[in-house]
């Protein structure tokens, strides 16, 4: 909580930083002149991403012989949503974990393993976007070449660890001998599940999930482009959007703040200011906060009902038996 707290305030200076030195007043004046139609049409944009989410859990799960259904995926992944606001470092993400533990036929490392695979393929469909954008942008000189050149590397990468085990192992052994012991415990545990990951879910059914959230975040970022045009910007092109907006979600994924909140809105500013006006790029900070305050607010009801079914298990981090239906599958229906 201490930690979460320092991130929070940590945001809060960034933010109030930004907002003097743009004239808090211009911001809001954006604001107000928004195209409520634009504005409406990306809003929209929620409840496919938020089913594109929920399925792809429940397609992990599923083919797994987990009775789960996709309302049950979907209820986990707004719950996700509401503890991430409250839990340090995405830690809501790993509670579905423990929720998958506790009232599926899975034991806890195999439901951590597939939930560092989902994270995984996130980074990895962001990352594919964002060199495509950024690939557009080397036309137009400022370093974007080299910049994509960089991210490929880490996306060649970040391709090997999901794909091959052999590199993976090798990665997390370096990583274990050069960090200090405080450090490689952490990095040991999470070894341990990714090789986990790797005899858990064959190379075809990876594959197939990251094609599936590459279809995502491309959904994801013509959300965040919506905004864009919600804010009367007709300047940027779609495709350039995507690699100054990834670029911008990966800057807000650096630590001590909260939910990105500062340093994303700082990149946003910063890569968009050939585009439009500071405080436009400011405005823009505010409605992408909405992608995870909305769905964080929809999950409030249904995090409360979660809870209790955690409480009523036992101990969180206890094993939980899984819980038989009369098919012998193991059900984490509520």
């Amino acid at each position: 909580m201490k930690r979460k707290i320092i991130s929070i305030l940590v945001s809060a200076a960034i933010v109030s930083l930004l907002w003097w030195r743009i004239d808090l007043q211009e911001i809001v004046q954006v604001l107000k002149a928004v195209d409520v139609a634009w504005l409406l049409v990306s809003l929209a944009m929620f409840v496919p991403i938020l089913l594109g989410t929920a399925w792809r859990l429940y397609y992990l799960v599923r083919r797994k012989t987990v009775d789960i259904r996709l309302r049950d995926a979907l209820s986990l992944t707004l719950a996700a949503g509401v503890m991430n606001l409250v839990l340090p470092s995405k830690m809501g993400d790993i509670a579905k974990g423990v929720f998958l533990k506790n009232h599926g036929a899975m034991g806890g490392s195999a439901a951590l393993s597939l939930v560092v695979l989902e994270k995984a393929n996130d980074v990895l469909a962001l990352l594919l976007w964002c060199v495509v954008g950024l690939i557009v942008l080397a036309g137009t000189g400022h370093g974007w070449g080299w910049l994509a050149v960089m991210l490929l590397l880490a996306l060649a990468g970040s391709w090997l660890l999901v794909f091959s085990r052999r590199f993976a192992a090798g990665c997390f052994q370096a990583a274990g001998r050069v960090l200090p012991a405080a450090a490689s415990r952490p990095i040991e545990s999470l070894g341990g599940a990714w090789m986990e990951m790797h005899e858990y879910v064959d190379a075809g059914t990876r594959i197939r999930l990251l094609v599936f959230s590459t279809v995502l975040w491309l959904a994801h970022l013509l959300q965040i482009w919506l905004f864009i045009l919600a804010l009367q910007v007709d300047n940027v092109g779609f495709v350039i959007s995507l690699g100054l907006t990834a670029l911008a979600l990966f800057v807000g994924l650096l630590p001590f703040t909260f939910m990105g909140v500062g340093t994303r809105d700082a990149a946003l500013v910063y890569l968009y200011a050939p585009y439009f006006p500071a405080a436009t790029g400011a405005a823009l900070g505010v409605l992408t906060l909405f992608r995870y305050i909305l769905p964080a607010i929809a999950g409030i009801p249904i995090f409360s009902r979660y809870l209790t079914a955690v409480r009523q298990a036992g101990d969180i981090r206890g094993p939980g038996p899984p819980e038989k239906n009369n098919s012998g599958a193991s059900s984490i229906r509520q």
